[in-house]
C-alpha cells in the first residue's frame, strides 16, 4: 500500500513497460512484415529446404554420371528432379545444339536449335537474374550436349531474405519507438511532478490574510501530497500563531496607550507640587533634592511619551506627512534649541554644517524627533565626554560624541525605545541609519541611500 501511494511506483511501472516492450514488439514486427507476404505472395515460409548450392553440386554430379547414357536415361534423369523440384524449369540440349525436352513443356523463350551466341546471351541474361540457372555438361564435355536447371530464388527465400533489410529497419523503428515512448512517458512523469512542485512553490509565495500564504489542494496521497498537507498545516499553525500574535499585540498596545496615559496624570499632579515647593523656605540641599525631583519626572516622561510613540509607530497609527525639508535648516534649529543645555553641561559643539540648502524629502515632526532623541542620548549615555560633533553633506549627516557609548551603563540609561523609535522613522521614511562605536566615542550616520 505503501508503494502504490509513492511516486516510485508509477516509475518503476513506465521502466517495467520499456524492458518488456521490446521482446513483445519483435515478434509484432516480425508478423508485420509476414503479413504482407502471405497477401502478395501467397507464401508464409519458403517452399523448399534445400540450400542453392547443395542443389548446383547435385545437379553438376548427376550431369557428370549421365556420361554416355541413353535418350531414355537422360530423360529419366530429368522426370525425377522434375518430381523433386516441381516449380524448376528442366532443358536439355544435345550435341548438335538441338532441344531434346523441356520440362514443363511449353517453357517460354526456348529455341529449337541452340548457336554458340545465343548460348552464350542466354547466360548472360540469368546471370543475378531471379532464377537459380545452372547449366552443366553431360558426362562433363560439351560433346554430349548439356541440361539447365531455372527455378525461382523466392522458394528458397526466408521472410527475412525476401523482405531484405525491412526486417533490420523495422526492428530498428521499434526499438526507437519504445525509447521514444519511455522519454516521452517519463518525460509527462517528471513534468506533472514539477508543475505540481511550481504550484506549491508559486502558493508559498502569495500572500493571504494575516500576510500568511493560502493553502493550496492536495492533489494526490504520494509524497507530494504528504508535502502539501504539511504545507496546509504549518499554513494552519502559521495562521493561529499570527492570530494569537496580533490579539497579544493589540492588548500590549491598548495596556501601553492606558497605562502612559494614566501616569502622565500624576506626574503632572508630581511636577506641580515641586515647583510649589520652590515657593517655600527650603535649605540649599531641599532644593537640590526639589531640582533631582523635576529632572527625574522630566525623564519619566519622556519614557513615557518615547513609549506611546513606538507603539503608535509599530502600529502604523503615527502620523505620517512626506514633503521637502531643508535639512540644513533644522539641524540649526534643533541644536540651537540644544544649546543651552550643551552649555550647561559644559560640552564642546562642533557643528560643520555647509551654507548652500540641503534638501530631503521627509517628514519634518519626525526628522525633530529624531534628532532629539540622537541628542537626549548624548546628554545621557556621553557627557562625560564633554563633546558633541554634528556635521552635514548632501547626503548624510553625523552626530559624534566622545562618550563610553551605548553598552556602558549610566545613571539615566534608558530601555532603548529612543533607538527603537529612531529605527522605525528612518526605514518609514526611505533613510539609512549606522550606530558605530568604539573607544573614541559614538558615530550616529543618517542619509539617504545611494
Amino acid at each position: 500500500m505503501k508503494l502504490k501511494r509513492s511516486l516510485l511506483y508509477p516509475y518503476i511501472i513506465i521502466i517495467i513497460c520499456a524492458v518488456l516492450a521490446l521482446p513483445v514488439a519483435l515478434p509484432i514486427a516480425s508478423l508485420s512484415l509476414l503479413i504482407p507476404s502471405i497477401l502478395f505472395t501467397g507464401e508464409v515460409e519458403n517452399r523448399y529446404d534445400e540450400n542453392l548450392n547443395d542443389i548446383k553440386s547435385d545437379w553438376h554430379q548427376d550431369a557428370i554420371d549421365l556420361e554416355g547414357a541413353s535418350s531414355a536415361e537422360i530423360e529419366a534423369a530429368m522426370q525425377e528432379w522434375k518430381k523433386r523440384f516441381p516449380d524448376a524449369n528442366l532443358i536439355w540440349v544435345d550435341e548438335t545444339g538441338k532441344t531434346r525436352a523441356t520440362y514443363p513443356e511449353n517453357v517460354s523463350g526456348i529455341p529449337e536449335n541452340w548457336s554458340p551466341a545465343y548460348s552464350i546471351q542466354f547466360m548472360e541474361n540469368h546471370t543475378g537474374s531471379n532464377l537459380f540457372t545452372v547449366v552443366s555438361f553431360i558426362g562433363g564435355s560439351l560433346e554430349n550436349g548439356f541440361i539447365i536447371f531455372q527455378i525461382d530464388k523466392k522458394f528458397f527465400e526466408t521472410p527475412i531474405e525476401r523482405f531484405g533489410d525491412w526486417f533490420i529497419y523495422a526492428y530498428a523503428v521499434i526499438v526507437i519507438l519504445i525509447l521514444l515512448g519511455f522519454i516521452f512517458f517519463s518525460w509527462m512523469f517528471f513534468n506533472k511532478i514539477r508543475k505540481r512542485l511550481i504550484h506549491l512553490q508559486h502558493a508559498m509565495g502569495k500572500r493571504g490574510e494575516l500576510g500568511i500564504s493560502k493553502m493550496i489542494e492536495v492533489q494526490s496521497n504520494d509524497e507530494i501530497g504528504d508535502l502539501e498537507r504539511s504545507f496546509n498545516d504549518m499554513i494552519e499553525q502559521l495562521k493561529m500563531s499570527r492570530k494569537k500574535e496580533k490579539e497579544e499585540e493589540e492588548l500590549r498596545r491598548q495596556l501601553i496607550a492606558n497605562l502612559s496615559h494614566d501616569l502622565r496624570t500624576p506626574l503632572t499632579t508630581v511636577r506641580t507640587d515641586a515647583y510649589s515647593l520652590l515657593d517655600e523656605s527650603l535649605s540649599s540641599k531641599g532644593k537640590e533634592s526639589v531640582d533631582r525631583i523635576d529632572r527625574k519626572i522630566q525623564f519619566v516622561d519622556k519614557l513615557i511619551e518615547n513609549l506611546l510613540s513606538y507603539t503608535l509607530l509599530s502600529a502604523g497609527k503615527y502620523p505620517f506627512h512626506p514633503e521637502e525639508v531643508e535639512i540644513s535648516r533644522l539641524l540649526r534649529e534643533t541644536i540651537a534649541n540644544w544649546y543651552p543645555l550643551f552649555e550647561s553641561e559644559e560640552m564642546e559643539v562642533s557643528v560643520e554644517i555647509p551654507q548652500e540648502a540641503v534638501v530631503w524629502i521627509v517628514d519634518k515632526q519626525w526628522m525633530e524627533r529624531i534628532l532629539n532623541n540622537l541628542f537626549q542620548n548624548v546628554i545621557r549615555h556621553a557627557k562625560e565626554g564633554k563633546y558633541i560633533g554634528i556635521r552635514l553633506n548632501k547626503n548624510h549627516f553625523l552626530v559624534m560624541d566622545h562618550g563610553k557609548g551605548f553598552k556602558e551603563k549610566s545613571l539615566d540609561a534608558g530601555a532603548g525605545i529612543g533607538l527603537s523609535i529612531i529605527d522605525l522613522m528612518v526605514k518609514e521614511m526611505g533613510l539609512e541609519w549606522k550606530l558605530d562605536f568604539n573607544k573614541k566615542g559614538t558615530t550616529v550616520m543618517i542619509g539617504q541611500p545611494e
